[in-house]
């Protein structure tokens, strides 16, 4: 797991540890997390390779080894950072059919999945404006899945959800979530907006705002939530 947390990952490291378990394998000393820690390598490669996933998982199915939610997570990374948040939410769907109770990480991945520019993954930046091959709505439904189970998003999936929003055009929805995402955090111990998602929200207002000039007592209202959770500019 060490080699495959490195930036950029140990890929070769990692593979060679690997070949090692699946001898191990055979003696059935297999242990699911070298197979993790392969997966998380090819997660975390510039570029991703998600042809790899399935290898990976028809190999821990030969081995008699049953993937655990980390197992998942991690291979719907892979997936969601080579811009197929789809056939990520394929693999959770089928995971879940076997008795796999998604987690608070696992969503998040597939939120963050749904909602990144996929432009931005593929090629570095993106060719439209405002963004189409974002999934605002999609990583929104995903989101209220997640909060029917109880389980609540951290800051980052926020932000990513707000970036999403503004990069759509849609800055007045990324506004109505932060207001949410306010209103949760100061009645439970919910998930509070940074400094990052109010510079997001921000940006967003200026670049959808007529002449690049929002409304002064919209950036007003901003800068009073910034201010009440004691954010500064």
């Amino acid at each position: 797991d060490a080699y495959a947390s490195m930036d950029p990952p140990q890929v070769r490291d990692v593979e060679r540890i690997f070949t090692e378990g699946l001898r191990a394998c055979a003696h059935g000393g297999a242990d699911i997390s070298v197979f993790n820690a392969l997966l998380k390598a090819y997660a975390h490669e510039r570029p991703p390779r998600p042809e790899k996933v399935s290898q990976v998982l028809a190999q821990i199915d030969a081995c008699g080894l049953a993937p655990t939610v980390v197992t998942v997570s991690i291979a719907a990374d892979a997936l969601c950072s080579a811009g197929l948040p789809m056939e990520a939410h394929d693999l959770v769907e089928k995971a879940k059919r076997t008795g796999i109770k998604p987690n608070a990480t696992l969503y998040n991945t597939l939120i963050k999945g749904h909602a990144k520019c996929r432009c931005v993954l593929n090629q570095g930046f993106c060719s439209c404006s405002p963004c189409r091959c974002t999934s605002p709505e999609a990583a929104m439904r995903i989101l209220r899945e997640m909060q029917a189970r109880g389980l609540q998003p951290d800051v980052v999936t926020l932000n990513t959800l707000v970036s999403s929003f503004c990069h759509a055009g849609r800055a007045a929805e990324a506004r109505g979530i932060v207001d949410s995402a306010v209103m949760v955090a100061e009645s439970v111990d919910g998930c509070a907006p940074d400094l990052q998602t109010f510079n997001t929200l921000l940006r967003g207002l200026l670049a959808s705002a007529p002449n690049g000039a929002p409304a002064l007592e919209e950036v007003d209202g901003i800068v009073g939530e910034m201010a009440a959770l004691q954010l500064v500019p």
